[in-house]
């Protein structure tokens, strides 16, 4: 059977939780994988929670346009979001947690479940890295660069492929600095384990 390795975004409307997930489907596919991107949303306004799902395989189809419930890798670009009851899936037994948060890992994982526990915990400020790149707040191609560094699904160069083609010269610029930030915050660090 294909192996299956599955992403649950999860952020606000107009941070840009469906555009990062577009862009890992696009650097997988630049990598020969089979992915796919699905956007969920609940109420279309800006500022209320908003999740994206990838799907990645090494080969085949890739059927399943539902829901994640038990993704491998969690992405959180806002990390108030981590107190909606249910909003947030517990990765899988192994799996990864990406928080942006100006929070230490250890006050991360003391705000989680304690079933919670056997998850790798990365955490890093993306709001700062945009603010000092670009004094905005853009964390969405940050925390992409996360992704790419924490999985290994793909490389950085696919990301920044995904990103050249998604975005015209200045924006692309912009959003290329970002996903390197983001990359080099999670590459050296290791994961808080709780």
């Amino acid at each position: 059977m294909n192996s299956i390795t599955e992403i649950t975004w999860v952020g606000r409307g107009g941070q840009g939780a469906v555009v990062a997930a577009e862009l890992v489907t696009a650097a997988c596919v630049i990598e020969g994988l089979n992915a796919m991107s699905i956007p969920q949303f609940g109420v279309e306004r800006r500022g209320t929670p908003v999740r994206a799902y990838n799907r990645v395989a090494q080969s085949g189809v890739i059927l399943p346009r539902t829901p994640i419930l038990t993704p491998k890798y969690v992405v959180v670009i806002d990390s108030r979001l981590l107190r909606v009851k249910g909003l947030v899936p517990k990765p899988l037994e192994g799996g990864s947690l990406i928080v942006n948060t100006r929070m230490r890992p250890e006050e991360v994982a003391s705000r989680l479940p304690r079933e919670w526990r056997g998850v790798k915990l990365y955490t890093l400020d993306a709001w700062g890295i945009s603010s000092e790149i670009t004094g905005k707040g853009i964390v969405n191609t940050v925390m992409a660069g996360a992704l790419a560094s924490v999985s290994k699904l793909f490389s950085l160069s696919s990301i920044e492929k995904a990103i050249e083609t998604k975005f015209s010269d200045r924006i692309a610029e912009m959003n290329l600095q970002l996903a390197r930030a983001g990359y080099k915050a999670v590459e050296e660090v290791k994961p808080y384990e709780f």
